[in-house]
């Protein structure tokens, strides 16, 4: 069945979207936080997707800077074209004839990115090969590449016609498997082994990381900056739950255990419960995570790159105090801490890509 002649209203809440002919209605919800700019978009993607007229009113635009968009219920219609679009929490809707999946999206065969002995893993979608949106995942994820923000980020690459990539960093042992605690020196090298294959030197790079991957991200960026470093410059950092201060945090899970660092070092190494496993560190282990620790703050205070850091309130992992205070280093760094999700955000994927997409706007990357 085709339906045609929408009427959208807005308001601060949901958007109601009613499709409507002759008699038969279809009604669906987005909840938004009042922002003109969205509802613009939601009414040009009827017009452009559904070929039919869409109107919208709203009141005065709330203080909040970004929109959330979180799809509430699930359903199927048809266009005009006679095409499906069904909407369900695990699934983008998408600009086009097609949908993209997370589950579709995990399911892809790797790309092979290597350099002598290194072998990463990646999924990797090129279009505009001078714009590339990178995805750099956190320690201890058990889906790395293939987790949901990715296939949303992917998402949203492929809509503004950027190229994409995420990959699996190496762990301590340099293998593309399940990450252990490999230094950020060697996750930072990993990740200029793939921007260094994918990208042209004329290429432009948004980068996108998840906790440690964000720390990476933003280690990768920043260094190069500090050398000035003018080839496959970074456009944009997204960083979300950043894993500020590692050796920091460290000393405070081992003092749990009565183990200060004067007493760490004269010991060589400590024993202690991360997350409920047993793990052992010794002192040489933990320099390339000390020396980072001290760059961390001057990085911070001379990165100029456009940088946006979203952090829960919730989050479990990392204190998101860490990340205000590296708003105060960095006078250029979007900080918005929020009370949505925990460190994963599980579930609230589609809401962070809805924040990404809006800063990129809004710094002009996009």
């Amino acid at each position: 069945m085709a339906y045609g002649s929408p009427v959208c209203e807005a308001y601060y809440g949901p958007i109601k979207i009613l499709l409507e002919r002759d008699g038969k209605r279809v009604t669906f919800s987005v909840e938004v936080n009042s922002y003109a700019k969205v509802v613009e978009q939601l009414c040009a993607f009827f017009v452009e997707v559904l070929e039919c007229n869409c109107q919208s009113s709203y009141p005065p635009l709330h203080d909040s800077y970004t929109p959330y968009l979180q799809f509430l219920q699930e359903l199927t219609y048809s266009n005009k074209r006679g095409i499906s679009v069904a909407v369900a929490h695990d699934v983008v809707l998408q600009k086009g004839d097609r949908l993209v999946n997370v589950q579709e999206y995990a399911q892809r065969e790797p790309e092979w990115i290597t350099s002598g002995d290194t072998r990463l893993a990646a999924t990797v979608d090129r279009r505009d090969l001078e714009h590339w949106m990178i995805g750099v995942h956190g320690g201890h994820s058990q889906s790395k590449r293939k987790g949901a923000r990715w296939a949303h980020l992917c998402e949203l690459a492929e809509r503004l016609g950027w190229s994409f990539a995420a990959f699996d960093l190496r762990d301590e042992d340099g293998d593309s498997e399940p990450h252990l605690d490999a230094t950020i020196t060697q996750s930072r090298v990993d990740l200029d082994l793939v921007i260094q294959t994918l990208v042209p030197e004329d290429g432009k790079v948004v980068l996108w990381g998840h906790s440690r991957g964000a720390f990476v991200s933003f280690a990768w960026a920043a260094t190069r900056q500090f050398r000035k470093v003018a080839v496959r410059k970074v456009v944009a950092c997204i960083l979300v739950a950043p894993a500020w201060g590692n050796y920091a945090r460290f000393l405070t899970r081992i003092a749990e255990v009565g183990v200060n660092e004067a007493s760490f070092r004269e010991m060589g190494e400590v024993s202690y419960l991360r997350r409920g496993k047993p793990q052992t560190r010794t002192w040489d282990d933990m320099e390339d995570t000390r020396q980072w620790d001290r760059l961390e703050s001057l990085l911070a205070t001379s990165f100029t790159t456009p940088t946006l850091v979203i952090h829960s309130r919730n989050d479990e992992v990392i204190p998101y105090e860490l990340s205000e205070k590296f708003g105060d280093l960095d006078i250029w760094a979007d900080v918005r801490i929020t009370p949505r999700g925990d460190h994963q955000f599980k579930g609230h994927e589609e809401w962070l890509i809805s924040e990404t997409e809006v800063f990129l706007r809004h710094e002009n990357v996009i």
